[in-house]
C-alpha cells in the first residue's frame, strides 16, 4: 500500500471519530434544549466525563441542523475522493499489465526480426526448380519450367514449411497457364479445436496475385490437363507473423513411386534417420505426399489394410492418421481419419492421382503400426508392347508387358529398345510393377548407351530381379533385355515395366536404330544421319544357341564401330577370336556406329548366323556330358555337365558332398546354379579349383542366387555341399561348360570317396585308408565324416608317405585340405613345404623325402590332392589313419 493510502485511511478513521462524538454531543444537547442552563449546570458538574481539562465546556453550544448537513456533504465528497483513488489504483495496475504485454511483444517481434536477420543458413532461403519436393526455410522461390513449356497431365505438389511461422505469404510472381485449365492450388490445413480430424482448405492462386495463408505448413499443386500446355510459372513465399508451438517435430516425406507402400517401419527409419525423439509434451507431426510421376495415369488407387492398423495409444486425439483426398479439385473438406484400429476410408481412388498423409503422435516409442499401399493405372500409357519378345519402342511414356499371365519358356532372351519421342530427353525413369520371375534366376537387365567423344561407345548393364523402387538412368536410349535360364521349376510367368523420360540440362545424342529377329543373313549397314546408328540382332533361340558374326576387315578395324553381345543379359564389349569371328553367348549382337564425327561414309558388312548350341545332354561314346544325379560325390569328366542332387527334396542336417569336375579337352569351366532350395543363411556350395599344376586356389567360392554364375581356370574343381545343424532345405541343380584353350590331356584326375562309418577315436581308430599314385596323375581323394554326427569332431590325423618324392620342386606333392565346422576349407599340410617350393600361402611343416610319418590335429573330414610325376618308385602310397 502506497504512503497516500496510508494517510487518505488515517484521515478517515479520524473524521468518523469525531463524527461519532459530534454525533452523542447534538443528541444530548436535543433532548434539554427546553431547560439548556439546567443541562450545562448538570454537565458542569459532571467532572467524570471530562475531567479538569475542558473548565470551558460552559461556552459548548449545540451544532445547528444546518452544520450537521454541511458536514455531511463534506463527507461524501471525502467518499467519492475514496472511490476515485480506488479507480486511480486499478487503471495504474491495467496500465502496468498493458505494458508488460506490449513489451513482451516487442521482445518476440525483435526475436523474429533477428531470425529474418541473422537466420540459420539451412532454413531461411531454398528455392526449387524440380517438379514438387519438400522445401523448409523462412523465405524461398518455386520456379518451375520458367522459360519453357510443361507437358500435358503435369501434377506437381510441394510441401512448403516456413519453420515455425503461423502465417505464409505467397506471391505468384508470373506463369503463362492454360486458363482456367491448369493452375497453381495452395491447401492450408486447418485444426478442429474439438476433434481429432483435420480440416482443409485450398484456394487456387492467379499470377500477380499475393495471398496470406496459414501456416506453418501448406501444399502447394500444380495441375495441367491433357490438351494445351503454356509455359511455367514462378512464385515466391516468406514466412510471417508469430511463432507457433515449438513443441510440435515436423517431419516431410515425398513418394513419386509409380506403385509402393509407406508404413510404420519406413516412418521409424525415417525418424531414426533424422534423430527425432520427443520431449515431454512434445508431439511428432509426419507428412507424407504420394504423387507418382507417371504423366498419363488416370488415377491412383490407395489402400490403408486394418488387419496391419494399430496406432498407440488408441486415444485419437493421442495418435491419428489423417487422409487427404481430392483435396487439390474441392475448395473445403475434412479429411478421412484412422486410429487404434480402424479407418473410416480403408481403401480408395483418386483422380488427381495425389494424396496427402498427415501422421500425429505425442508418443513415437509406443509402437504403432500401419501401412498406406499405392498402385497406378497405367493402361493409358503413351507407348506399349503387349506379349512381342522385342521391338523397338519410341515415347515419352510406355510400358512393356509380356507373358503377364502365362509362364514363359525356357532359354528366352528378348530385346527391347526405348527411345523418347521428345527431343532434349536425356534421362529415363523405370520401375518393374508385376513379375512373376524365378527370382535371380530369371531377370530384366536395362543397359544404357553412352557414346564417347573420341568416337568409341560404351555399355552399361544393371539387372532388375524383382519388383522395387525406380531405376533411374542417364541416357537417351535403353535396351532391356529379358532372359530366362535353360531350367524352369514351378510356373514362372512375365512382366510388366513402365517407363519415363524426363529433359536434362545436358542434351542427349541422337540416335538412330535397326532392329532384326532373323537368325542368319548379310547386312551393309551405313550412316544416313549425323547420329549414333545402333543395329540390333536378336534372334528368338530358345536352346541357348549363341550368335556368330564376321565382318570385313575395315569393319573390324574402324575405331568408330564397337561390336557388342550379351552374356546372361549383360552386354560387354565383344573381342575378335582366333577364326575372326565375334560370338555372343545370349544370342545377341549390338553393332554401334558413331556417324557423328566423319566426314566420308561410314560403312560396315557383317554376316551373322546361329552357332552350335552347348552340349545338355549325356552324348554317346566320348563322354562329352557328364551328369551326377542324387549321389553324394563323385567324379564328372566331360566339357558339360549336370550336378543335381535331391532337389525338391529335403536333405540332411550336416551334409557334406564333394564332386570333382575333370575338364576333357577345355582350359576354363563356367558353374551355373540353376536351382535351390537352400536355406540361405547357412546352406550352400562352395567351389576350388585346381590348375594344369596341381595347385589348389587361395580361396574358395561360393556360388549362389545372388552369385549364380562362376567362372574358374580349370582343368579341376571340387565342388562341396553343406548343410548346418538347424534347418533343412531342399537339393539344387548345378551345371557347368568349358571353354578356353586345350586343356593338358597328360593329366589323367582319380577320385576317391571313402565315407568314414562311424565317429573315430583313439580307441576304435578309422584306417588305415591308403591312396596309391600312378605316374602323370593327379588324385582328388575325399574322406567325408558320417552325416549322421551332429557336430564335426576334432581327431587326431596320422599321415604316412611311401615312396612318395616331395624333396624337390617339380615333383611329387600332396596337399591335405579340412572340411571345417565353419563349413570352408582350409589348407593344413602341404608336401613339400613352402619354404621350398612357394606354391601357395600357407606352410607346410618339415620336408619329406622317402618313407615319412607325421601326426597332426584336424577338426573335420580331409580332401586329399596328390600329384605324381612321371619316374621313380612305381609303388606310391600315402596312408591316412584318423584316431
Amino acid at each position: 500500500m502506497t504512503s497516500n493510502s496510508s494517510r487518505l485511511w488515517k484521515f478517515l478513521c479520524t473524521t468518523l471519530f469525531l463524527c461519532a462524538l459530534i454525533y452523542d454531543f447534538h443528541a444530548a444537547a436535543t433532548e434539554v434544549r427546553d431547560d439548556e442552563d439546567e443541562t450545562v449546570h448538570r454537565i458542569r458538574r459532571s467532572p467524570q466525563l471530562f475531567g479538569n481539562n475542558l473548565p470551558n465546556l460552559g461556552q459548548i453550544r449545540p451544532i445547528s441542523l444546518n452544520d450537521l448537513n454541511e458536514f455531511r456533504l463534506k463527507m461524501a465528497s471525502l467518499a467519492n475522493l475514496t472511490k476515485l483513488l480506488e479507480q486511480a489504483v486499478e487503471a495504474e495496475k491495467t496500465a502496468r499489465n498493458g505494458l508488460q504485454t506490449f513489451v513482451d511483444t516487442i521482445k518476440q517481434q525483435i526475436v523474429g526480426v533477428r531470425q529474418a536477420v541473422n537466420p540459420d543458413p539451412e532454413n531461411f532461403w531454398m528455392e526449387s526448380t524440380e517438379c514438387g519436393g519438400v522445401m523448409v526455410s523462412q523465405t524461398g522461390k518455386i520456379s518451375y519450367k520458367s522459360n519453357d513449356s510443361y507437358k500435358n497431365l503435369e501434377r506437381c505438389i510441394w510441401t512448403v514449411r516456413a519453420n515455425y511461422r503461423s502465417k505464409i505469404k505467397v506471391a505468384f510472381n508470373f506463369g503463362s497457364l492454360e486458363k482456367h485449365h491448369d493452375y497453381i492450388a495452395v491447401t492450408e490445413l486447418i485444426k478442429k479445436s474439438d476433434s481429432f480430424e483435420t480440416e482443409w482448405v485450398t484456394k487456387r492462386i492467379q499470377p500477380g496475385q499475393t495471398s496470406i495463408f496459414d501456416g506453418p505448413v501448406i501444399f502447394i499443386s500444380f495441375v495441367s490437363d491433357g490438351s494445351i500446355n503454356g509455359l511455367g510459372f514462378q512464385l515466391e513465399y516468406e514466412g510471417m507473423g508469430t511463432n507457433t508451438n515449438t513443441k510440435t517435430i515436423y517431419q516431410h516425406v515425398h513418394l513419386t513411386n509409380w506403385t509402393g507402400r509407406f508404413d510404420s517401419a519406413s516412418l521409424s527409419e525415417h525418424l531414426e534417420h533424422n534423430n527425432v525423439t520427443l520431449d515431454d509434451g512434445a508431439t511428432v507431426k509426419v507428412t507424407a505426399v504420394i504423387n507418382p510421376s507417371f504423366w498419363n495415369a488416370s488415377k491412383l488407387q490407395v489402400s490403408i489394410p486394418e488387419n496391419r492398423l494399430d496406432l498407440r495409444p488408441d486415444e485419437c486425439t493421442t495418435t491419428n492418421l489423417a487422409i487427404l483426398n481430392d483435396f487439390v479439385i474441392k475448395p473445403h473438406g475434412t479429411s478421412s481419419s484412422c486410429c487404434a484400429g480402424t479407418c473410416e476410408i480403408s481403401s480408395f481412388e483418386t483422380t488427381n492421382r495425389m494424396m496427402i498423409g498427415i501422421f500425429s503422435s505425442s508418443d513415437i516409442s509406443d509402437g504403432s503400426q500401419f501401412e498406406i499401399n499405392w498402385s497406378t493405372d497405367s493402361t493409358a500409357a503413351e507407348t506399349v508392347s503387349n506379349n512381342t519378345c522385342g521391338s523397338t519402342l519410341v515415347g515419352d511414356f510406355g510400358k512393356i508387358q509380356y507373358k503377364l499371365e502365362t509362364p514363359y519358356n525356357n532359354n528366352e532372351r528378348c530385346l527391347w529398345v526405348i527411345q523418347p519421342e521428345t527431343a532434349g530427353a536425356a534421362e529415363a525413369k523405370l520401375q518393374l510393377l508385376k513379375d512373376g520371375f524365378e527370382y535371380k534366376y530369371d531377370f530384366l537387365t536395362l543397359t544404357s548407351v553412352n557414346a564417347n567423344d573420341n568416337g568409341s561407345s560404351s555399355i552399361q548393364t544393371q539387372y532388375l530381379y524383382k519388383t522395387g523402387d525406380p531405376v533411374r538412368v542417364t541416357s537417351s536410349l535403353l535396351l532391356v533385355e529379358f532372359y530366362s535360364d535353360s531350367a524352369t521349376f514351378g510356373p514362372p510367368k512375365g512382366f510388366e515395366l513402365i517407363w519415363e523420360f524426363t529433359s536434362t540440362a545436358d542434351a542427349p545424342v541422337s540416335t538412330e536404330t535397326r532392329y532384326t529377329s532373323e537368325e542368319s543373313g548379310s547386312m551393309q549397314l551405313s550412316c544416313s544421319n549425323d547420329n549414333l546408328n545402333l543395329n540390333l540382332f536378336n534372334p528368338h533361340y530358345l536352346d541357348e544357341s549363341p550368335l556368330i558374326m564376321s565382318t570385313d576387315d575395315a569393319t573390324s578395324a574402324s575405331d568408330k564401330i564397337s561390336i557388342f553381345g550379351s552374356t546372361r543379359g549383360s552386354f560387354t564389349r565383344l573381342e575378335k577370336s582366333t577364326d575372326g569371328t565375334y560370338q555372343s553367348d545370349d544370342g545377341i549382337i549390338i553393332v554401334v556406329m558413331d556417324c557423328r564425327l566423319i566426314n566420308t561414309d561410314l560403312s560396315a558388312s557383317v554376316n551373322w548366323k546361329r552357332g552350335n548350341k552347348p552340349q545338355t545332354d549325356e552324348s554317346s561314346g566320348d563322354q562329352t556330358f557328364a551328369k551326377s544325379v542324387d549321389v553324394c560325390g563323385e567324379l564328372l569328366i566331360g566339357d558339360a555337365g549336370r550336378i543335381s542332387y535331391k532337389l525338391g527334396k529335403e536333405y540332411e542336417l550336416n551334409e557334406r558332398c564333394t564332386w570333382v569336375i575333370k575338364a576333357k579337352s577345355k582350359s576354363t569351366i563356367t558353374v551355373q546354379l540353376m536351382a535351390d532350395g537352400f536355406e540361405s543363411c547357412c546352406d550352400g556350395i562352395q567351389i576350388y579349383n585346381v590348375n594344369g599344376s596341381g595347385t589348389i586356389g587361395a580361396e574358395g567360392t561360393a556360388i549362389s542366387r545372388e552369385h549364380r554364375f562362376q567362372t574358374f581356370e580349370g582343368p579341376v574343381l571340387f565342388v562341396m555341399f553343406y548343410s548346418d545343424l538347424s534347418i533343412k532345405g531342399t537339393g539344387f541343380t548345378v551345371e557347368f561348360q568349358t571353354k578356353g584353350d586345350k586343356v593338358d590331356d597328360t593329366l589323367t584326375v582319380k577320385h576317391s570317396l571313402v565315407p568314414l562309418t562311424k565317429v573315430p577315436t583313439s580307441e576304435e581308430p578309422f584306417g588305415p585308408h591308403l591312396l596309391q599314385g600312378t605316374e602323370n596323375t593327379l588324385s582328388i581323394n575325399a574322406l567325408v565324416l558320417p552325416q549322421i554326427s551332429e557336430v564335426i569332431p576334432s581327431s587326431t590325423l596320422n599321415v604316412r608317405m611311401e615312396n612318395i618324392n616331395v624333396g624337390e620342386c617339380n615333383q611329387d606333392s600332396v596337399a591335405l585340405l579340412e572340411i571345417t565346422t565353419k563349413t570352408e576349407y582350409k589348407l593344413v599340410k602341404r608336401y613339400p613345404n613352402e619354404e621350398l617350393c612357394p606354391l601357395g600361402s600357407i606352410p607346410g611343416l618339415s620336408t619329406a623325402v622317402g618313407p615319412s610319418e607325421e601326426e597332426f590335429l584336424v577338426n573335420g573330414a580331409l580332401i586329399v590332392i596328390m600329384k605324381i610325376k612321371e619316374g621313380g618308385e612305381s609303388n606310391k602310397t600315402l596312408s591316412i589313419t584318423f584316431h
